[in-house]
């Protein structure tokens, strides 16, 4: 299944966890730009959301975008003033042309 770029018609960003240092001196995580690329963001209808609670705990919308290496379920989308955390990445076929992102809307 190839990637009609029609289809991705959202700019989004892709964040990866990092180890950061407060104004304390403590250790904690944040996020990092991993990189923006375009995407399609759909939310997830009633039943595709009861199957995906069945894998995951909160799954609410699912993100379509090209291949990239180093995007894991700790990552996160922004898309926008929206943050999803990602729940699960399915890499269709394993032909690594795209990845479906299954995501949770945190903020």
């Amino acid at each position: 299944m190839t990637v009609m770029a029609g289809k991705l018609r959202h700019r989004v960003e892709l964040h990866y966890p990092v180890k950061v240092v407060n104004d304390f001196g403590e250790e904690e995580w944040g996020y990092a730009l991993m990189a923006r690329v375009w995407a399609r963001v759909s939310p997830l209808s009633g039943s595709e959301r009861l199957e995906a609670m069945e894998l995951e705990a909160k799954v609410d919308h699912e993100v379509e975008i090209r291949y990239r290496e180093g995007v894991t379920a700790q990552s996160r989308v922004v898309f926008g003033d929206r943050v999803f955390g990602v729940q699960a990445v399915i890499n269709p076929d394993h032909r690594d042309r795209q990845l479906l992102l299954m995501c949770e809307e945190v903020a």
